[in-house]
């Protein structure tokens, strides 16, 4: 006897704000610097005495090698994520950079991994994003996409407050995730449409429980026209 199964409907659109963009992050294809580390001072007996005479010092060649170093490996895992949509490999590049801390690695993993259906690890990066910077607005309005898939557009629209806080309701990242969350809507039919940018994503039923289990889908949207998508899942009735 075959498993009964329960079918999900999505109706995936591009969304007209985000036609003449592809599906791909607000953020700089250059990372951030990480934040200075604290400079211990010196004795006040000794401060005085330097005060006149000390000079900036530049940076070492080995420090300037490093950050470059940095600086090309993140634009390497950008370029592995938004152009050629290769989340895993992006991923495993920028965690390979020894930058976890900087918010904007942190944040690309999230998103990679949101990308990939791979929402508790999503979730654990954003947050680590906004530790290491509570004033990344790309975080913030990834975070609040990440709501609005979830289905929590409450949350998501306490979000979009936080970036306006940030950039005001005329940025990019703003204005993303006011179209995801005004284009998210879920009937009582199982009916769940949203508008999303070109591009390729994975949808993924999140359930709270062992029962019913659903496959990931592949999505590809390449036009204004709608998508349609089925996803069949198990619920375990034998």
């Amino acid at each position: 006897m075959t498993a009964s199964s329960i079918r999900l409907y999505a109706l995936i659109a591009a969304s007209a704000f985000a036609l003449a963009l592809p599906a791909r992050a607000v953020d700089s294809p250059s990372p951030m610097s990480d934040k200075p580390k604290a400079e211990t001072a010196a004795p006040k007996d000794k401060a005085a005495s330097k005060a006149t005479n000390t000079k900036k010092k530049k940076p070492k060649k080995d420090d300037q090698k490093s950050e470059q170093q940095f600086i090309d490996g993140y634009k390497s895992a950008h370029a592995m994520i938004y152009k050629r949509h290769d989340y895993t490999a992006g991923i495993d590049k920028l965690k390979s950079l020894g930058h976890d801390d900087n918010a904007d690695v942190a944040n690309l993993i999230g998103y990679s991994s949101r990308k990939l259906g791979r929402y508790d690890d999503s979730k654990v990066w954003y947050e680590k994003a906004l530790a290491a910077d509570p004033a990344h607005t790309v975080t913030w309005s990834y975070y609040g996409m990440w709501h609005a898939e979830q289905g929590n557009l409450l949350k998501a629209r306490e979000y979009l407050a936080k970036v306006e806080t940030l950039c005001g309701t005329k940025c990019r990242e703003y204005t993303e995730l006011k179209g995801v969350i005004a284009g998210t809507r879920t009937r009582a039919d199982g009916h769940y449409s949203l508008r999303l940018g070109k591009g390729r994503y994975v949808l993924v039923a999140v359930m709270r429980q062992a029962v019913p289990r659903c496959p990931h889908v592949l999505v590809a949207v390449t036009s204004p026209a709608p998508v349609r998508a089925n996803i069949n899942c198990d619920s375990g009735i034998r």
